[in-house]
């Protein structure tokens, strides 16, 4: 998966980078050696090559500088500052990755005091586009909309962008469904669908955020022929992204009592202990507890737990409050919609600690 590798990449850069600032240059030259042998493997990524470009600068000016017997740190100059938005840019992107969130919120916070460092329109875009991620992923909406504006305000002036426009158009969708404005939700994403043809990995999460808002309306067939098509993507299906819809395809097909629940279920769960998704392991040990060994218990510990990770507790708690409602357990189903209901009014408030 080479887009996770820029992330590993991105992650090991800053060790490189902090080992250069602490002049262990035995470190420093391990890592730099680490990072060339890795670049190849890695989509075409200008802004990682970049960010290379500036730390192996900064790495041969500072052993150029031992070797003459001179002070080894220069005061701080523009690229400096530049490192420093990348230190805690990919920072950002590596804890948004592995889903924490409100972590990745900090780091970005952090980068964004150095954002005027940054000339390129585009990189300028590419950050607003995951810092609006990241407050939507907390159901910040107000904010991460502002944010994904500003990434649509740039994006739209580069025909070259068009699968970052199209991906932004997916999370503004989503923050419309989560709003209930009118339907927008539904167009976005269907704009995206019609626009992201050229682009397998966009066009899957395309499907696939049409999947969830068929899950949410309760339309099981539709929501399961969504992921089906997403997964039919080998791009979406062998990224993270397709542990998450593997969790909800799994989902969906216990609730239709489908034969190939558990075979689904039991993919995404290997899948999601090897990428280290604990969101999804939470998931899917909620629906392990509905659906093979029930626990109440287990769910009100998987449901805290997402809460705890500022992950999308309100809707877990919906979907499960729906089952059992399809039930006819009505106390169970009144029990998760007013955990929902309070986790929602909870998530407005940002603050605490994410491990």
């Amino acid at each position: 998966m080479k887009a996770t590798k820029g992330i590993q990449i991105g992650e090991l850069c800053v060790q490189w980078a902090s080992c250069i600032t602490a002049l262990d240059l035995e470190k420093a030259e391990e890592l730099r050696t680490t990072v060339f042998e890795k670049l190849p493997d890695i989509e075409e990524d200008d802004k990682i090559i970049a960010y290379v470009q500036l730390l192996d600068f900064k790495h041969n000016i500072v052993n150029e500088r031992i070797a003459n017997d001179q002070e080894p740190i220069l005061p701080q100059t523009e690229s400096d500052y530049l490192l420093d938005f990348n230190k805690y840019y990919y920072l950002g992107r590596y804890e948004f990755y592995y889903g924490r969130y409100k972590s990745a919120i900090s780091l970005f916070n952090k980068a964004e005091q150095e954002l005027q460092n940054v000339n390129n329109e585009m990189e300028k875009a590419e950050f607003y586009h995951f810092c609006g991620l990241s407050y939507y992923k907390i159901d910040q909406y107000t904010i991460a909309t502002r944010y994904l504006e500003m990434a649509v305000n740039i994006f739209e002036k580069d025909e070259n962008h068009l699968e970052r426009l199209i991906n932004c158009y997916i999370a503004l969708g989503g923050i419309a469904v989560e709003l209930d404005i009118n339907g927008d939700g539904e167009s976005y994403y269907k704009r995206a669908l019609s626009e992201s043809k050229i682009f397998p990995e966009t066009h899957a999460l395309a499907y696939r955020a049409l999947g969830l808002l068929s899950m949410r309306k309760n339309e099981l067939q539709k929501a399961q022929n969504y992921f089906v098509s997403a997964l039919a993507i080998k791009e979406h299906r062998e990224s993270v992204f397709g542990i998450k819809t593997k969790t909800n395809l799994a989902s969906v097909l216990y609730r239709i009592s489908d034969k190939e629940a558990y075979n689904m279920y039991h993919t995404a769960l290997q899948e999601a202990k090897r990428f280290g998704q604990v969101e999804y392991l939470a998931r899917l040990k909620i629906i392990f507890s509905i659906y093979e060994e029930f626990s109440e218990k287990e769910l009100d510990n998987q449901l805290d737990k997402l809460v705890k990770l500022n992950c999308s507790a309100s809707l877990v708690a919906e979907e499960i409050s729906m089952i059992f409602k399809e039930r006819n357990e009505f106390e169970l189903a009144l029990k998760y919609m007013t955990f929902a209901f309070k986790t929602r009014i909870n998530s407005q408030i940002l603050g605490g600690n994410q491990e």
